[in-house]
């Protein structure tokens, strides 16, 4: 998955696209970045250098990797794909904002999500709606590359076919897409609970939004008794 500006979110889809024709650096030397340097390594994919903004941290790395600091990188460098191997979006941000400066277009950037399978999922997202939205869709597009289950499976089993759906604009029309072929249908679409009514026919509301999940459920059960239903506790089952 790419955003408008074309930074990619998913290391898998990375992985089966990269050619290896330009220099690759994964910033951030941590514990979720050395993970994803592993996950790289074991897929024939060459890290030409580990930065951090910590010396400390790459001092103690230097003798296992290709270590440079930010303020060490040359033009081929700039010019390469940058991997941002850190879980806090606070700090994402601020390496994002970090490298624009240095001339690092969006496009060359990718930002592999913390997911629960890599063991990295970091409650943390769920205060931030941009990390939360986008980290649903990626774990839920990896779980059915890793078992084959399908989102709808979970719907159709609980007898839930027409839904009517709470979408964001920044993953609007995956649930759609995913749910072609399917026994479920979106039976409308709704940008908050007021706009909830009964005419739309729906056996369960289901949000994407799980940062704003509470207080969704809590002003909608004032209006209906059909259930709500957030799309990461659909994820997790």
């Amino acid at each position: 998955m790419k955003d408008g500006s074309g930074t990619q979110y998913s290391m898998e889809e990375f992985i089966k696209t990269w050619n290896g024709t330009m220099r690759l650096t994964l910033f951030g030397a941590g514990k979720y970045g050395l993970f994803i340097y592993d996950r790289l390594a074991s897929s024939g994919i060459t890290v030409n250098s580990l930065c951090d903004n910590n010396k400390e941290v790459l001092d103690a790395l230097k003798d296992k990797y290709p270590v440079r600091t930010a303020d060490g990188m040359d033009e081929d460098d700039i010019s390469g794909f940058f991997i941002i191997g850190i879980s806090r979006l606070d700090i994402v941000k601020a390496i994002r904002k970090q490298l624009q400066d240095m001339g690092v277009g969006p496009n060359r950037m990718i930002i592999p999500l913390p997911g629960e399978q890599g063991g990295f999922f970091d409650n943390r997202i769920l205060q931030d709606d941009e990390w939360c939205l986008l980290s649903v869709r990626e774990t839920w597009l990896a779980t059915r590359q890793t078992d084959g289950r399908h989102i709808a499976d979970y719907f159709e089993t609980n007898d839930l076919f027409r839904i009517v759906l709470m979408e964001e604009d920044m993953v609007a029309g995956w649930l759609e897409e995913d749910l072609k072929g399917t026994g479920v249908s979106i039976a409308g679409k709704i940008a908050s609970p007021d706009e909830y009514n009964d005419d739309l026919c729906c056996d369960a509301i289901v949000t994407e939004n799980e940062a704003l999940y509470e207080v969704l459920e809590e002003r909608l059960m004032t209006r209906t008794t059909v259930p709500v239903i957030s799309i990461w506790d659909v994820l997790r089952i």
